[in-house]
């Protein structure tokens, strides 16, 4: 497993998520949304005032034309708003400890129209599930294996959010130290292009496409072996949701252990195996990673 990896796995496990967000990040991806930001208050909840979030929102208040800027973190025991109007920062203390999920700052979620922030890594899904359970866009740095989840493969499959622009591969810590990550990218809900086409070229065939031992459907290993004329369920890598076009494929399920993601699988067929942890994909006796469960929309577009 690729180190960056190693360094995601370990902060999940020992909980440390104080990993923060350079500015050019920030900006890279806020880039594309420049005309939804106009007019709209933004609530950066997991943020102070040394965040880039905060910082490229304050700093480009006017060319963006936003209403206001809002800013809470987790600080204990008492953390404090910000807010900014354009005009002048204002700190107010808060009566509690600045938790996003707090009934203080749920009280402000209510009230504004966008999150955008880097929510911790151990709890992204939480966190992102809150955002949708109260009708707010998001644009939110998070692990895009977190898609693979009970709670945000739904919205996934149901095209409520679906991964931005760009992946985010290095983070700073509060002693200035820096970490790389693999597989992190910005969710959101905001309109944007959509992604071109994966180009395929390989032809199906009974013997180089295997059938699960446990799911109504065939395995494919990579991205690239994905079938151009095969109208059947496929079983493919997780690495899909980046590059996800709904015109190209329709998403039908998830295959993945320990998550019971067997409950997911909306229109594929499963039966229990000894070997599968509660949902992964078996081949040979072998478990698979996790797949995500798709079917070409347009067989004959894929074999021109």
């Amino acid at each position: 497993m690729p180190a960056t990896n190693d360094n995601l796995h370990r902060a999940l496990r020992n909980k440390n998520d104080e990993f923060y967000t350079y500015l050019s990040d920030v900006e890279k991806e806020c880039a594309h949304y420049i005309s939804y930001f106009s007019d709209k208050v933004i609530y950066c909840n997991t943020d102070d005032e040394n965040s880039a979030f905060w910082h490229y929102f304050v700093d480009n208040f006017e060319n963006l034309g936003i209403k206001k800027v809002i800013a809470t973190h987790l600080e204990s025991p008492q953390s404090y708003k910000l807010e900014y109007d354009g005009n002048s920062v204002i700190k107010t203390l808060l009566k509690g400890d600045g938790n996003y999920s707090s009934s203080e700052c749920i009280e402000i979620l209510d009230k504004v129209d966008i999150v955008v922030t880097n929510p911790p890594f151990s709890k992204s899904k939480e966190f992102i599930t809150l955002i949708i359970e109260h009708n707010k866009d998001l644009l939110v740095i998070g692990n895009e294996n977190a898609f693979s989840s009970t709670l945000l493969f739904p919205l996934l499959k149901d095209h409520k959010i679906w991964t931005g622009y760009n992946k985010v591969k290095t983070f700073f810590t509060p002693t200035g130290e820096t970490k790389d990550f693999g597989n992190i990218c910005w969710f959101t809900n905001l309109p944007r292009e959509e992604k071109p086409f994966i180009p395929l070229s390989k032809v199906y065939d009974e013997t180089s496409y295997k059938r699960y031992e446990n799911f109504d459907a065939i395995n494919v290993d990579r991205l690239t072996d994905i079938p151009k004329d095969y109208a059947g369920v496929m079983g493919v890598p997780i690495s899909l949701i980046g590059k996800y076009n709904p015109k190209q494929f329709e998403i039908l399920g998830l295959a993945a252990g320990n998550t019971k993601a067997h409950k997911l699988n909306y229109n594929v067929a499963y039966t229990p195996h000894p070997l599968d942890r509660g949902g992964c994909g078996i081949v040979e006796g072998q478990r698979k990673y996790t797949r995500v469960f798709v079917y070409l929309k347009i067989l004959s577009l894929q074999s021109l």
